[in-house]
């Protein structure tokens, strides 16, 4: 199947105003399970999230969180508490595209190294596209840094510290996300041993998740950590690929432009952001 993505995408003509589908129906199941697995494999912020297959011009619901809260019943078949059902979100996909740069070369000795180009041309930059869209930026429907559910600290490790406690009285599986140079500046201010080491050790404080990312904002609306549950961030996608490629005046290298089609983030609202 991937074999089959390269050499479809090395014949698209340049400069040539129909985008070219990658994958035919043959290839969608194994696409899009190659591709769940890439996303989970290289993303650590995506690695818990709920990824769901979809079609083109279909609307989706995402209705039912799955900790909605137990229902007893009484002697007389009465409910004793009544269901915690919160608020759908209802979406489609939307195109989302990479520009790529290929050595003109790679397609003359790809036979050897499909699963290396694939990975680093495709399913690498595709993930980390997906996962700067879910984290902050007006392109997906659910951006983490789009909470309106915040607390206010201090920026520095005491309001770290207090946006992981609260993390940790709201849900059982929790982390934290941030600007790499914010991260590192707040960790700068650790003044207790075993907290430093564990960060150092296990990417954790307290146990919880911190996840660096360069592309993260240092800032947004006021924000600048976001905690979350992991499980509660859903993707859908749809398993195909449409390719233009580009002519470049003098260049060796090749050039395309391939788009994907996505959706999603914290669709259950339940992200906590961090305000001084």
């Amino acid at each position: 199947m991937k074999k089959r993505i390269l050499e479809k995408m090395f014949d698209v003509r340049a400069n040539n105003q129909t985008l070219t589908k990658m994958i035919d129906d043959t290839q969608k199941p194994e696409f899009l399970a190659s591709l769940f697995e890439a996303i989970k494999k290289y993303s650590k912020l995506l690695a818990k999230a709920q990824l769901v297959q979809g079609n083109f011009n279909q609307r989706y619901i995402f209705k039912i969180e799955d900790d909605s809260s137990v229902i007893q019943l009484l002697d007389g078949g009465n409910i004793n508490t009544e269901m915690n059902i919160t608020s759908g979100w209802e979406c489609n996909t939307k195109a989302l595209g990479l520009g790529i740069m290929v050595p003109a070369l790679v397609d003359a000795f790809y036979d050897n190294n499909v699963n290396s180009i694939i990975t680093n041309m495709l399913y690498k930059p595709f993930t980390k596209s997906i996962e700067a869209n879910v984290i902050c930026g007006d392109y997906l429907d659910k951006p983490l840094f789009s909470t309106t559910n915040t607390i206010t600290g201090t920026k520095d490790f005491e309001g770290l510290l207090q946006l992981i406690r609260k993390l940790k009285d709201t849900y059982d599986d929790g982390c934290v996300v941030g600007n790499s140079g914010v991260i590192s500046g707040i960790i700068d201010t650790i003044d207790k041993e075993a907290y430093l080491n564990e960060y150092l050790l296990n990417g954790t404080i307290e146990g919880i998740q911190i996840i660096s990312k360069y592309d993260s904002p240092a800032e947004a609306d006021g924000k600048f950590l976001i905690g979350f549950d992991p499980n509660k961030i859903c993707l859908l996608l749809i398993p195909q690929l449409q390719v233009k490629k580009i002519s470049v005046v003098g260049s060796v290298e090749k050039f395309f432009h391939i788009y994907g089609f996505c959706n999603g983030g914290d669709v259950f609202n339940s992200a906590i952001g961090l305000k001084e």
